[in-house]
């Protein structure tokens, strides 16, 4: 039976929504009220009335709701998951920025926005010096990699992976190449970590302090816990982010129908991108 009434649903996924920018809809009752109940048996709280009002006031309401947030933060990723839209980066977007980076001065800029434990950020660079090699990627790429937890960017930064980040699709030669056995693991070299800049943001802020001008946007598997205004301005300002012929990946069962006409479509395989449209008379990115 349900600890959670309705009023305290209400109010507590309102609190979670401001925070995080989250949308729990009644599917998700159950998802919250095990959440809220780990809390309460950590914090030693009996009743779901004290917990709400434990919630509501007091200097600990900031770290609370941080602690709640975290909780209820899905962080399922692993590596190369999609590999159909991995390929169609590797074989369409990877030869136009060859073309590019080779001229003085040029970078390219690739954001991975609710990147959770860094599995994917991590496969990008993989993917990157595997085509242009170690030294290009360093000395020409950017890449950022962005989530709302604190928690999950240190795990991020440490790199140590368990069998549930391998099971996607990524070739054994990897494995050899790229990571060592540790006693929780896998870790991944120095090499590949040093590529990727871990920072913390929260899409539903105001403020994203990370500048304009990218050339690829990943947000895969984010924009389904949001609701539907909130998508439409992220989604905005993506588009205003990145350069003119920039790219933005979703995730396999996302779509920009009915959110947004801004973007045109690239197909593949199995898989699609979302490319901002050159101003006429510009060359392809």
């Amino acid at each position: 039976m349900s600890i959670l009434p309705e009023p305290y649903f209400t109010e507590l996924s309102h609190l979670l929504q401001q925070a995080t920018g989250i949308y729990f809809d009644a599917s998700k009752k159950y998802f919250l009220e095990a959440r809220v109940q780990l809390r309460m048996r950590t914090l030693g709280i009996a009743s779901l009335e004290e917990y709400v009002r434990y919630l509501r006031q007091g200097a600990h309401r900031a770290q609370e709701l941080k602690q709640l947030q975290e909780l209820v933060a899905v962080h399922e990723t692993y590596f190369f998951r999609h590999p159909q839209q991995m390929d169609l980066l590797r074989q369409e977007v990877f030869p136009r920025w060859g073309e590019r980076i080779r001229r003085p001065g040029a970078r390219v800029r690739i954001w991975s926005s609710g990147c959770s434990s860094g599995e994917e950020p991590y496969s990008i660079a993989i993917l990157l010096v595997e085509h242009f090699g170690y030294e290009l990627v360093r000395d020409r790429f950017e890449l950022l990699a962005t989530d709302l937890s604190e928690a999950i960017l240190h795990k991020a930064r440490r790199a140590i992976y368990g069998p549930a980040s391998f099971r996607g699709h990524m070739p054994e030669a990897y494995l050899g190449r790229y990571f060592r056995t540790h006693r929780q693991g896998r870790a991944l070299c120095e090499e590949i970590r040093s590529l990727v800049r871990f920072q913390t943001l929260n899409l539903k802020d105001s403020l994203w302090p990370i500048g304009a001008g990218w050339d690829l946007i990943l947000c895969r598997n984010v924009l389904i816990y949001f609701d539907a205004p909130t998508k439409q301005h992220i989604l905005r300002r993506f588009f205003e982010l990145l350069l003119p012929g920039g790219y933005l990946a979703l995730g396999e069962s996302e779509s920009l129908y009915g959110y947004t006409d801004d973007f045109r479509v690239i197909s593949g395989k199995g898989a699609m991108l979302y490319q901002r449209p050159q101003a006429t008379g510009g060359e392809q990115r």
